[in-house]
């Protein structure tokens, strides 16, 4: 009998297409430091039945050696490999990614193709497109993610798309995307989209993009987490995109959460206040009493820090 003609092992194999996405978008995310997206992707039947390098294997491996896994005879080795090549820049991979842009596995294609616009090469251009312009390719989101890094319009409108996908890492990945482009309307309504998702993920994913797009517009949103928001998890990670946005007008809202009810958020607020001011002498602990202190001395100090900066901003 057929493997394709077995109903469990095709549930099986199913089960391992699920997984092999998720190891693939882990892998992904960090590679695209910080910001935490995860990409669907195609799978032969090559790929879903080869393994994948742990996050080990990538991070410990020799620039050498990851352009010596670019000719693997596993997919899902080429296809991380090609990810990690673009991640760290490597110019000397260039000729080999260039030769996986006719691998016969999608998915490798898609990273090859991805991996050299990462390194201001255009020839995978193509292959991108190709897989955006297919529905039903399980790449087409990772051809938009890549896609969208030249701000290609057809791109945007699938990745816009992808917002309201019934599947979670779909949607991060989606305003993962989207928060990065330049045009602010189209950013922040990804932003929005993300701070409004039912998963708590994609919430957080917002909340910590918002702290790497500077502007008012910003600050003001990561305040009203820190008023409004219920969980904790969320308002701690508004302060840290407060502090990663590191300008004066974030520090008062930064001093009102020593106050707040959770360990978690004033404790977060006092090191950031540190970091962000250097503030000799200032006082121990968190609650009210010191919320008064700071908002005291950040009165008396605060016009210098404007005129010449948080020292501790962007450390």
């Amino acid at each position: 009998m057929k493997l394709s003609a077995c109903p469990m092992r095709r549930g099986k194999s199913s089960m391992k297409k699920h997984l092999v996405t998720l190891m693939l978008a882990m892998a992904l995310a960090v590679s695209f430091a910080g910001a935490a997206p995860v990409f669907a992707a195609d799978k032969t039947v090559e790929t879903t039945s080869s393994p994948a390098p742990d996050a080990l294997e990538l991070r410990t491996a020799s620039d050498a050696d990851v352009v010596t896994m670019l000719s693997d005879e596993r997919a899902m080795y080429r296809a991380f490999f090609a990810t990690e090549a673009g991640g760290r820049g490597l110019t000397a991979a260039k000729p080999r990614l260039k030769h996986l842009l006719s691998d016969p596995d999608e998915l490798v294609r898609v990273e090859a193709a991805g991996a050299l616009l990462r390194l201001t090469e255009r020839s995978g251009v193509p292959v991108l497109r190709a897989a955006l312009s297919n529905e039903a390719s399980r790449s087409r989101l990772t051809a938009a993610r890549y896609l969208s890094l030249v701000a290609d319009k057809q791109a945007v409108a699938v990745l816009q798309n992808y917002l309201t996908s019934k599947l979670s890492f779909e949607r991060d990945t989606a305003v993962h995307a989207l928060a990065a482009l330049k045009d602010d309307s189209i950013a922040y309504a990804a932003l929005v989209a993300g701070l409004q998702d039912e998963n708590d993920l994609v919430r957080q994913s917002a909340i910590y993009l918002l702290g790497g797009r500077t502007g008012e517009r910003s600050t003001r949103m990561l305040r009203e987490i820190l008023q409004t928001s219920q969980v904790q998890m969320e308002r701690g990670m508004a302060i840290s995109s407060l502090e990663r946005l590191g300008t004066p007008a974030v520090v008062l809202s930064i001093i009102d959460a020593l106050a707040d009810e959770s360990p978690v958020v004033s404790v977060a607020a006092r090191r950031a206040l540190l970091k962000l001011t250097r503030r000799i002498g200032a006082p121990e602990g968190v609650g009210l009493a010191q919320a008064e202190d700071w908002r005291a001395w950040w009165a008396q100090h605060r016009q210098e820090y404007k005129e010449h900066g948080l020292p501790g901003a962007g450390g």
